[in-house]
């Protein structure tokens, strides 16, 4: 009988930051996305293949892989990752949207022609963008909330797009990059005094080498 290969990775827990400190605020959603996704493909009877950094060791006890390969501190982990879609039939990813991250792992499964099972490149490249989201959803006739992509002025978000889209929607606001994961870099803002205040310091948080967009606040 055909063994159904399948090389299940989550770029957070599976060695993507092999070389710094992984971030909390997205270990804890990729490991539960890693787990589940693990079991769901186990009961469907395929074999199992993942990484796992070497720091989170312990976790792999709550994993139903076959084949369970550690990512050491300093280690590449693309090398591993690319040995492990070669060696499987099937393959699915997990990765955050930023820096092309998602797109560029997904581009490498297609290239070594795997099946793969998880959102091709062209989801990959429509959803790495909140922007390119909601003209998608636009023009399909789909409610999406207001969002506008924010022009900088120098290396510095344009202030006065801000205040003029705030007074514009009349009500609270979101601003967060175009594309962020894992609720990263949200501010939220009532009023034009806070958003006034918080520009005063944001060249420490904001980084310029990222689109950023303003969107309207739905409560929820």
């Amino acid at each position: 009988m055909f063994r159904q290969d399948i090389f299940i990775f989550e770029f957070v827990s599976g060695g993507g930051f092999s070389h710094d400190e992984i971030p909390s605020s997205l270990f804890c959603e990729g490991y539960a996305m890693l787990r589940t996704t693990i079991e769901d493909f186990k009961n469907l009877g395929f074999h199992i293949t993942t990484l796992l950094d070497s720091r989170i060791e312990f976790l792999s006890h709550y994993m139903k892989a076959d084949v369970i390969k550690s990512v050491w501190l300093e280690e590449d982990y693309l090398k591993k990752f690319i040995d492990c879609v070669r060696d499987s039939n099937y393959c699915f990813v997990i990765a955050p949207e930023f820096s092309n991250i998602l797109y560029n792992l997904t581009k490498i499964v297609k290239k070594n022609k795997k099946n793969l099972l998880s959102i091709d490149l062209n989801g990959v490249k429509l959803g790495a963008s909140k922007l390119e989201t909601y003209k998608f959803f636009l023009a399909n006739k789909m409610s999406a909330p207001k969002l506008y992509k924010i022009p900088f002025k120098g290396r510095i978000l344009d202030l006065d797009f801000i205040l003029q889209k705030f007074d514009q929607l009349n009500c609270s606001i979101v601003i967060k990059p175009d594309d962020g994961v894992g609720s990263e870099l949200i501010f939220y803002f009532e009023k034009k005094d806070e958003i006034l205040h918080f520009f005063e310091s944001s060249n420490k948080v904001l980084d310029t080498n990222r689109k950023f967009i303003l969107q309207k606040y739905i409560e929820g």
